[in-house]
């Protein structure tokens, strides 16, 4: 310390830096904080997704088998009229 110059630590940000460190910060503790109540209420409404999409599924598949079942039967009834014409 010659001189009468007074040195600042390293370790000393710059405001600029202080603020976006601060700003970084305030962001990762609202994350977590946000992270923490969505898991703690997520197991009941992914519950409740799962049983729409399974229900939905269900639903799917009725009204799949009722739409291509004519046409199934039809398909066969042509098949029997057309193999009896031969």
């Amino acid at each position: 310390m010659s001189g009468g110059s007074i040195q600042q630590p390293i370790y000393q940000l710059e405001p600029e830096a202080t603020r976006l460190r601060r700003l970084i910060e305030c962001l990762m503790l609202a994350l977590v904080y946000g992270m923490k109540r969505l898991l703690k209420v997520s197991p009941h409404y992914t519950g409740l997704a799962q049983t729409y999409a399974l229900w939905l599924n269900a639903e799917v598949n009725i009204w799949t088998d009722k739409i291509t079942q004519p046409i199934l039967s039809i398909k066969a009834w042509l098949d029997l009229i057309l193999k009896r014409e031969e």
